[in-house]
């Protein structure tokens, strides 16, 4: 079988052993199309994305479809408008997924037609299926995501795959393979919902599948296309450079080009961080809608289970919290400072999960999110959340962070730096689950600590940082709370020693965890940087 790069009247055509590999996907898709259009687990508007032959076309079919869904289900049950809403972003992100994938498919559907028409419609219908049950099945939806922020910047192949240089032929094998991967991956996923809830349950619940084998396989698979590309890019730029070509559009074009692809060489260096920080998943989206949620479950819960003679932290209530001296000296001053708030719900409402505190974080988060500045921020729901360890909380925050300020990652010498820190962290962690001692476990918190200094002091001294954290007294194992006094001793460790300025405002239930009894167990040796405000829940007069 030939392995050199065929032209068939002018056009060029892929080489014979990958015109085989995409030869196969489609007669594979083709089965998958026919086998899915039988299954009744699927809807009809869901079964419709197989037809799907671009980008622009599923933006505009799934936008339809989401209007008649809305009409039909707004008449027949309460809070649609929420779903409906949660379904619309969802729509937008996978409308993203397709456009970062696209350039992929459409360089094989050129060089190896008439073969790849059918995987949009393949990769449509799998986003399709996933943005409607993106709430039930977070797994493959976040995992979609990453896919996502991996693929930025792989339209540059259509501008810099031109010529037959040993590269170009090499590129060319590696699109061939992500495309591969990235189809196989989607019809495993979606074979995924045509099993039985429970066995979906199950699947999910114990451990690795080869769903996730697959998932690893596309990343992998684009990391590689994009090593190559920029490869090509950089003896595209040596020939103008070799050739005096004084176009300055085009060499701007070619910058431009560059900054994109370095762009994800950044996302690939956070994503090592993130392995060494043994933090699994993280997606912005699927925080911000478990923010959404919260927000709306306590508002349920103030508003009909607790008696309304109960004060309340909203409106006119925060607001005249927010301007008392505590809370507005620690948000407006030039130092860094931690303000913590223990809450006690009224004795009518002791036992009630929620505490009447919280508003302030929601409140705050949301705010600081629709600021102007440019000024780092994360946030952490430890009661709302899974991940309740004081490291996982940590780590959570430290990828927020690095997220918002990833360009400083290109400077090698600070990239070395914090990795050598975070791989010592896992190191320890490893030697920690081997041993299953605690004593190995406060080592290591200790030395992600190191790793939480070394990343705020990546930040230029010109910015604030903002933590903010909701219910610290649910930082805990099963068995033992030390999680939550070891988050706090690094917070305020990091808040008296790092060379930025960083602001944390920490709520707590104080009948979950009275902290305003233990003030002198954080390790605090500057008292005006962490004040603590202990406030009891009263009844209005009304």
């Amino acid at each position: 079988m030939s392995h050199t790069t065929k032209a068939v009247n002018g056009t060029k055509r892929f080489n014979d052993q990958d015109l085989t590999v995409i030869e196969k996907s489609d007669a594979e898709q083709e089965e998958f199309h026919r086998v899915a259009q039988q299954n009744n687990n699927f809807s009809k508007e869901e079964l419709s994305a197989l037809r799907i032959q671009s980008a622009d076309e599923f933006e505009r079919s799934f936008g339809s479809t989401l209007a008649a869904k809305g009409k039909f289900e707004a008449s027949h049950r309460h809070g649609t408008g929420r779903a409906g809403r949660a379904i619309q972003n969802a729509g937008a992100s996978a409308y993203e997924i397709l456009q970062n994938m696209e350039p992929i498919v459409e360089t094989v559907k050129t060089f190896a037609a008439p073969y790849g028409g059918i995987a949009i419609g393949t990769i449509s219908f799998l986003v399709t299926v996933a943005s409607y049950r993106a709430r039930t099945e977070q797994l493959i939806w976040d995992t979609l995501l990453q896919i996502r922020d991996r693929a930025v910047g792989l339209k540059l192949f259509r501008d810099i795959y031109h010529d037959d240089h040993e590269l170009d032929e090499h590129l060319q094998s590696k699109i061939v393979q992500a495309y591969n991967c990235f189809i196989n991956f989607c019809m495993e996923a979606a074979k995924y919902y045509t099993k039985k809830g429970l066995k979906r349950w199950a699947k999910a619940a114990y451990g690795a599948t080869a769903l996730d084998d697959y998932a690893s396989k596309v990343q992998d698979a684009i990391l590689e296309v994009r090593y190559t590309s920029e490869e090509l890019l950089m003896k595209n730029v040596d020939t103008i450079k070799k050739l005096n070509i004084d176009q300055a559009r085009e060499i701007e074009t070619l910058k431009a080009q560059l900054k994109q692809l370095q762009e994800g060489h950044d996302n690939d260096k956070l994503d090592e961080i993130q392995e060494l920080l043994e933090l699994s998943t993280y997606s912005r989206e699927s925080e911000l809608d478990r923010l959404r949620t919260y927000q709306t479950d306590i508002n349920w819960s103030f508003d009909y289970d607790w008696p309304t003679t109960l004060q309340r932290m909203q409106g006119s209530q925060l607001m005249k919290f927010q301007t008392e001296k505590e809370f507005h000296t620690w948000r407006h001053s030039d130092q860094s400072s931690m303000l913590i708030l223990v809450g006690y719900n009224n004795e009518q409402v002791c036992l009630s999960p929620d505490c009447w505190l919280s508003p302030v974080a929601l409140d705050m988060i949301t705010s600081s999110s629709k600021a102007e500045d440019s000024d780092p921020r994360a946030f952490y729901l430890v009661g709302h959340h899974e991940s309740r360890l004081s490291t996982q909380v940590l780590a959570s925050i430290l990828i927020q962070l690095l997220r918002q300020n990833s360009q400083v990652l290109r400077d090698q010498n600070k990239y070395n730096e914090l990795y050598a820190a975070a791989k010592k962290y896992n190191q320890a962690v490893t030697l920690q689950n081997e041993n299953c001692r605690q004593k190995s476990g406060r080592k290591s918190n200790k030395l992600l600590q190191d790793v939480a200094r070394h990343v705020l002091n990546l930040f230029d001294s010109h910015h604030t940082i903002w933590i903010i954290l909701d219910r610290v007294d649910q930082c805990r194992s099963e068995r033992e709370t030390y999680h939550r006094k070891s988050l706090m001793k690094t917070l305020v460790y990091l808040v008296e020693k790092v060379e930025v300025r960083v602001k944390v405002l920490a709520v707590v239930n104080g009948y979950d965890w009275k902290l305003d009894d233990q003030t002198d167990e954080l390790d605090c040796s500057n008292p005006s940087r962490v004040v603590f405000r202990t406030i009891h829940q009263q009844e209005t007069d009304g």
